[in-house]
């Protein structure tokens, strides 16, 4: 019978295994079977006494060899040919866990290639090539260094354009708050340079502290560069008719701790709203606030200057005129002369003077005076008001005076408030004597402003 010999010296005796398999255990005893450790020898227990050299050959096998390293749950490992363990590479029996404080793959470090791992839940799972690192359950990280661009969420790609994008798609089904982000923890800070702030959020940096930041613009420049751009949410409601307040930037409250306390402070640099701006409740500006668009307030506006740029407005006149007007008895007749240039409009907004008449560029109300003087026979009346030629109506009251001589000049001014409800719409000021005598008009003033819509 052939026999491969594995000999075991263990004080002066062979054991050998057999082709067919099984220990060949003839003229070997328990007693003279001896296993040697760092300490000395010792004689292995046998609980079975009819097969006393099997169950020593038993605890020669199952013994491992040497003395275990370390302290307990320590995983063993050959350290310089010596048994060693490290509180950081620990086995959980209960848990069936394993527990190493920092694990190395890859063939080196230069070309970082991991080999493939797989696993069931909650494990991590490497795949080989590809460099991606996907982990099932919650990560934990005390610290991170990113030295490149990343993505969360699953929604979005790796994209070289952003370091960081944010672009997962789920459902919250809770009641409380929900955001892609949320920044949050307690910040403690006893000292600050003059100039440095404090906040949960800091873009960009004012040179004080921090990494450099800066915007480098090669060519032809974007049509917006900012520090940071808000576009609009894309809001779909799915309950329709739910109350709802929609905000592109939304500021919940101020703070109160502060010696000034606001919800929104621009420290430096001009405020531009190209839109309206809704001011509700009380507002205190303690700077020029210049708007090119519409000013809309729940309350009132008040300050010790307001002061207005562009206000639709027409004023004008003509003086040291001799003008006699011709009027037909009982007829409202228009105040011009023979060339329709009587009236000159020396200042323009929102208005033109075009053949004697005001022609108004949009709607709103107005209001304004005319001051006439004029003389005329002793003993005349004359009525003077604002006629609308494109809406056939009387824009206010009409005012009169009687004349005493044509060498006496006679004054009268008739205020004006009127409603254009069409843009260019066409005023024109009217003079009426009920037995047909003719005024002669000296001089005027006028002016009509801008009220409201």
């Amino acid at each position: 019978m052939k026999r491969i010999i594995l000999t075991i010296l263990i004080g002066v005796f062979c054991i050998g295994w057999t082709s067919e398999g099984g220990w060949d255990t003839d003229g070997i005893s328990a007693d003279n079977v001896r296993m040697k450790n760092e300490g000395g020898y010792y004689s292995p227990e046998c609980d079975d006494p009819d097969n006393d050299v099997e169950c020593a050959l038993q605890q020669i096998g199952a013994g491992g060899g040497g003395v275990p390293g370390g302290a307990d749950t320590n995983v063993q490992f050959n350290d310089g040919g010596v048994f060693a363990g490290e509180s950081t590479f620990i086995y959980n029996k209960g848990l069936n866990s394993l527990s190493i404080d920092r694990i190395v793959i890859g063939p080196g470090v230069a070309d970082y290639l991991m080999p493939t791992v797989r696993g069931g839940a909650n494990e991590l799972l490497v795949d080989n090539g590809a460099g991606a690192v996907s982990w099932t359950d919650d990560l934990v990280i005390d610290t991170l260094d990113l030295e490149g661009y990343g993505s969360i969420g699953n929604g979005s790609a790796l994209n070289t354009s952003y370091s960081l994008v944010i672009d997962r798609n789920f459902t919250d089904t809770g009641n409380d708050n929900v955001a892609q982000l949320m920044v949050a923890g307690d910040i403690t800070k006893t000292t600050f340079a003059p100039g440095t702030n404090m906040s949960f959020i800091q873009a960009g940096t004012d040179g004080i502290e921090g990494p450099s930041a800066g915007i480098t613009i090669d060519g032809v420049s974007p049509p917006v560069t900012s520090t940071m751009t808000l576009y609009e949410p894309n809001i779909t409601e799915i309950n329709v008719g739910a109350a709802l307040v929609a905000a592109t930037l939304y500021i919940k409250d101020a703070p109160t701790e502060g010696t000034s306390n606001y919800a929104l402070k621009v420290d430096d640099g001009a405020v531009v709203f190209d839109s309206t701006l809704l001011v509700g409740g009380t507002s205190t500006l303690g700077d020029d606030v210049n708007v090119t668009g519409n000013i809309t307030a729940s309350n009132t506006i008040k300050g010790c200057m307001l002061r207005q740029d562009n206000v639709w407005h027409v004023y004008g006149g003509f003086q040291d005129e001799t003008e006699t007007i011709d009027l037909p008895s009982a007829t409202w007749t228009q105040v011009t002369n023979s060339t329709s240039n009587l009236w000159v409009g020396l200042e323009a907004d929102g208005f033109s003077v075009v053949n004697d008449r005001m022609v108004i560029g949009n709607p709103g109300d107005y209001f304004g005076l005319l001051s006439l003087t004029f003389s005329g026979l002793n003993g005349k009346d004359f009525l003077f008001r604002v006629y609308n030629v494109t809406q056939s109506t009387v824009m206010g009251y009409h005012l009169g005076a009687s004349t005493t001589s044509v060498a006496n000049f006679v004054n009268v001014a008739v205020p004006i408030y009127f409603e254009s409800l069409l843009a260019n719409d066409e005023l024109e000021f009217q003079a009426y004597s009920s037995d047909g005598a003719d005024p002669t008009i000296r001089s005027s003033i006028f002016y009509i402003n801008y009220l409201h819509d």
